[in-house]
């Protein structure tokens, strides 16, 4: 490229979001730099995938030439070729906590991610990630410019303009906002709302910890909570009236090379209000008013700044135009919760990506052929945002949450189905055209909220949770009532128990077995429609299992028995011991550097800890 020439396309901000769009663009020949105010390596939040999302990267790198994005996709991958210092992912948890009681075994609910081929999921720890994939994109021929600010944009019919902070110049037909809340171009264009549309109305604070005690080895036993995957090797959530508690740990695997938990509670400002005491203070003061939370993180330590934050939540009226386009966390934010950030973020590459090759290859960066984009990320948000801010609301009591949990967990199942199918079936005949359905209607929406039937659930549930939360219902007639609705469903086999209050607090499982079950109820037994979005052939995702069992086996005989494992059970014992020599089991926690055991109490009252002598 010659020094006068301008480039296609202009990416502010370098993180996971504009370093795989660059790398996508770049893939196909698209004249792409990329400026970024900082340098990496850095820290971010952002760190849970879903199986939605996982499979969304799989088959982007695929689609794009850029197989390096589907090993986000897949702990196994990730670890072996990106960092062993990300996390396990194998289920969304959540603990329903009350201030002053001991948590409830009962009162947890999980949804397992997807197992071995395709899953499991992973924490990732973003330092690492974000800055392994942008010399992924350096590597596919983006320009990489670190330490270098974006002051001012200028816009006409012929291009863009950016003004840098080292008092140069950047020329390029379109320009994408990577970056955040305080996104140069949403700013520079007027496009951020002055009150955000959403109802979620949440503020947060957030670090890195090390010395978070698993919270199998200090809350209820399995027998008492009845789950099927170990806390520790989930996306844990604390969630209590008023707010919640995430606790993602990255040393939960065997060959973890990292000490690191992320932490971050989120608070409701209707209930809390804004922050009045340092952040550490704050979180201190609150854990402490729950028992079984406030066991889990008595030595833990953060290593990093507290980070306290206002309002999360922020909205804009627009997000694609001429020559312009926000990524979603340039656009607007709901809240950590679900994940959503990175789900949407993903989608919204997909869409975006596939349109600016087109637009170059025909020299019209005109904003019609970014409506699509639009679309996607504000219907996005604004389903997220219901599915958040009624979370926040049923916590007031477990019977609404309960209910509640079950309508997001039939989202994340459903949304799981189509990417799914995608996936095996362009396994199985390497046909593009899977790759390019996730543009196609039945396709082109997250959480399931492409899906009228899905829809419909959602808001009847919406107003029955009102009901119960405003005095028109109790909380347990609400909570039966949205049990009865979901029950109603004939897309759902009648095997996962999404309507039964009490045993499905885990639906299901994707283990072989059950994962099998599922292929074939709708292969057979689902309505005409959901059959066409969710069957695949069986025998290819047989044979995607044998090579994952094969690649296991080529590696060592040690990881061949625990893919094995893997594939068949849900549960496993690898949380308690990775190569810093922690040892958990029974609720004991052995240091191997001192030799002193440490005993943790599961429940009543008395000293938390106690240390004492002798040899494991």
């Amino acid at each position: 490229m010659s020094a006068l020439e301008p480039y296609h396309v202009a990416i502010i901000g370098s993180g996971i979001g504009g370093a795989m769009l660059a790398a996508t663009l770049a893939a196909q020949g698209v004249r792409t730099v990329v400026l970024e105010a900082g340098c990496h390596p850095r820290f971010a939040i952002g760190e849970s995938l879903v199986p939605e999302t996982s499979l969304r990267l799989k088959l982007l790198g695929a689609r794009f030439g850029v197989p390096e994005i589907g090993y986000l996709g897949s702990f196994y991958q990730l670890r072996d070729h990106v960092s062993s210092a990300c996390g396990v992912k194998r289920s969304f948890a959540f603990v329903y906590q009350r201030p002053g009681q001991q948590q409830r075994g009962e009162h947890s609910n999980e949804l397992p991610t997807l197992a071995p081929p395709v899953g499991p999921d992973a924490h990732l720890l973003r330092q690492e990630t974000d800055a392994w994939m942008i010399t992924v994109a350096a590597r596919y021929g983006a320009t990489i410019r670190q330490r270098t600010a974006v002051e001012d944009i200028a816009m006409n019919e012929t291009g863009v303009t950016l003004a840098l902070s080292d008092g140069g110049t950047i020329n390029a037909e379109f320009v994408v906002d990577a970056t955040g809340q305080r996104g140069v171009v949403g700013r520079r264009l007027g496009l951020r709302d002055a009150e955000p549309r959403f109802r979620t109305d949440s503020r947060a604070l957030f670090t890195h910890m090390v010395d978070v005690v698993p919270y199998d080895a200090v809350g209820p036993s399995r027998r008492e909570h009845g789950m099927p995957v170990p806390f520790s090797q989930s996306t844990l959530h604390h969630v209590f009236d008023g707010g919640w508690l995430w606790v993602i740990p990255f040393d939960n695997h065997r060959s973890s090379t990292s000490a690191l938990c992320s932490v971050g509670l989120v608070l409701d400002r209707r209930v809390w209000g804004d922050a009045v005491l340092p952040a550490e203070e704050e979180f201190r003061q609150l854990v402490a008013r729950f028992p079984s939370i406030a066991r889990q993180f008595e030595g833990a330590r953060a290593v990093r700044p507290w980070v306290s934050t206002g309002r999360l939540q922020y909205s804009s009226s627009k997000i694609a135009g001429d020559r312009y386009c926000l990524l979603p966390h340039a656009a607007g934010f709901i809240d950590p919760l679900y994940s959503s950030g990175l789900a949407v973020t993903v989608g919204c590459i997909d869409l975006l990506a596939r349109r600016l090759v087109t637009a170059v290859a025909a020299a019209d960066f005109s904003g019609e052929r970014f409506e699509p984009v639009e679309e996607f990320v504000q219907s996005a948000l604004d389903h997220y945002d219901t599915m958040i801010k009624n979370s926040f609301d049923s916590w007031r009591y477990y019977d609404t949450w309960n209910a509640w949990n079950r309508v997001w967990a039939l989202g994340n199942y459903l949304a799981t189905w189509g990417p799914l199918r995608l996936y095996v079936k362009w396994k199985q005949t390497g046909e593009r055209r899977y790759l390019d359905a996730l543009d196609d209607d039945q396709q082109r929406g997250l959480l399931a909220n492409q899906h009228p039937e899905y829809m419909a659930l959602v808001k009847d549930a919406d107003e029955l949770l009102a009901d119960g939360l405003n005095g028109h219902k109790s909380p347990e007639e609400c909570a039966e009532a949205i049990f009865g609705r979901i029950a109603e469903l004939d897309f759902i086999p009648g095997h996962i128990r999404f309507s039964q209050p009490h045993a499905g607090r885990s639906p299901t499982v994707f283990t072989l077995v059950q994962g099998a079950r599922h292929v074939l109820w709708y292969r057979w037994r689902a309505p005409r429609p959901w059959r066409d979005y969710c069957a695949f052939p069986l025998r290819t995702y047989v044979w995607l299992i044998a090579c994952h069992v094969g690649t296991a086996l080529a590696l060592s005989t040690g990881r061949y028995w625990r893919a094995v494992r893997d594939i068949f059970w849900a549960g496993n014992s690898d949380w308690r011991r990775n190569k810093f020599n922690k040892n958990y089991s029974n609720g004991r926690h052995f240091d191997e550097q001192t030799g002193n055991k440490q005993s943790y109490s599961r429940g009543g009252t008395g000293t938390v800890a106690q240390v004492h002598s002798g040899e494991e």
